[in-house]
């Protein structure tokens, strides 16, 4: 029984897919980002580099020292 759960769970791991975009705190290149998978050619390998993604953020991330970020 435990073998069976434990190959099933396994097998649907292996098959989830999954593509996020962070949005706290802000990441760098946010108004670049985007969530689809690479592309087929890899030009966007690695991390999805986008030209201007290390240019300064309009917003930035402003935390209190000393209180945890899912305060805000």
């Amino acid at each position: 029984m435990h073998f069976t759960v434990g190959l099933i769970s396994a097998l649907a791991v292996t098959t989830a897919e999954a593509y996020l975009v962070m949005t706290n705190p802000i990441p760098y290149g946010k108004a670049t980002l985007n969530n689809s998978p690479l592309a087929a050619n890899s030009s966007d390998f690695p991390c999805k580099q986008c030209p201007g993604v290390y240019n300064p953020p309009l917003e930035g991330n402003k935390y209190t020292i000393g209180l945890k970020m899912d305060s805000y």
